[in-house]
């Protein structure tokens, strides 16, 4: 090669590498004054599509490179012809058209798979579509039925409402007053069914009872046991044991004196017209006999704290 020709074949190249620098420097510019956007400034669902796109083309360069390599492997093993031959131009028409016919069946497959990944994308969105419309509805009727199952159980039917002032419970820092189940949440559900008409289990009616509606206990009981109710007790016990009295209770013999036989402040005041001259029926054989009772006493007694006496009050049954 002459000296002109190697020079200017250096110069090309040189002036090639200036320009392949100077496209650098452009493209490091945009990207700083951002211009040019790389896909960590795109969004989530961008990032997505970008890089399924690059996936898409990825594969079909692929399937090109496949088809190239069999076209020229193909090439290779023909053997050389003669350029006037007709048959090196028949065989030079059939591989371009078996090339085609790979291409074409190679993008209907990339086409038909497309199509089905469209298509069963559509049908997991519509199921999407219609798992939300029913759990809609199904917290809509949870919803309705919590509504109907909390009526029931705070009707006066069902419970008691506590009067004390610290007989409350506290729940998520919801103050509510206790109220008390007159029977068990087994009968109260089938009564529920009953009722409403619906078919509740008892695990979703047990599950949907308002905190604040509890089980009575002994302890939430608002009854009497003072020292002067007790000893009443005591005196119509022992009595009844000694066969004067037929009642074991002070308060069935109070309910003996009144007229519909429930405690009446009117008749155990013995202001009531109608029980006012009703009286105890005494069986009494030998009225000497003498009968022992039990009772509380309350007595002061001393006692020693820290080393000081003091007196206190004790009750002691005697």
């Amino acid at each position: 090669m002459p000296r002109s020709s190697r020079a200017r074949a250096k110069l090309d190249v040189a002036s090639l590498e200036e320009r392949r620098r100077k496209d650098r420097e452009r493209y490091q510019r945009k990207k700083q004054d951002g211009l040019i956007k790389t896909i960590k400034d795109f969004t989530p669902r961008q990032q997505r599509q970008m890089r399924k796109m690059w996936r898409e083309k990825s594969k079909l360069r692929r399937e090109k490179e496949k088809i190239k390599k069999r076209t020229d492997k193909i090439l290779n093993d023909t053997p050389p012809s003669s350029p006037s031959s007709s048959f090196s131009r028949i065989a030079c028409g059939n591989a371009v058209s078996a090339r085609n016919r790979r291409r074409l069946k190679a993008k209907n497959e990339f086409l038909t798979m497309k199509l089905q990944l469209e298509r069963r994308l559509a049908k997991y969105r519509m199921q999407i579509l219609r798992l939300k419309k029913n759990k809609v509805q199904r917290t809509t009727d949870q919803v309705s039925i919590k509504e109907k199952i909390h009526s029931f159980l705070l009707d006066d039917e069902n419970i008691r409402l506590t009067a004390g002032k610290k007989e409350t419970i506290t729940r998520r820092k919801v103050k509510k007053q206790i109220r008390l189940l007159n029977d068990t949440l087994l009968n109260l559900h089938k009564i529920f069914i009953n009722k409403s008409g619906l078919k509740v289990s008892y695990e979703t009616f047990r599950r949907h009872r308002p905190f604040w509606v509890i089980f009575p206990t002994a302890a939430l009981r608002n009854t009497c046991l003072c020292s002067v109710c007790t000893n009443n007790d005591y005196i119509v016990y022992a009595l009844h044991n000694a066969k004067i009295l037929s009642y074991s209770k002070a308060s069935l013999l109070a309910k003996s004196l009144c007229c519909s036989n429930e405690p009446n402040v009117a008749c155990l005041e013995r202001k009531c017209s109608q029980c006012t001259d009703k009286k105890v029926n005494f069986n009494v054989i030998n009225g000497s006999d003498t009968i022992c009772y039990e009772r509380w006493v309350t007595k002061n007694i001393t006692v020693t704290i820290k080393g000081e006496e003091k007196q206190v009050k004790k009750t002691e049954q005697k």
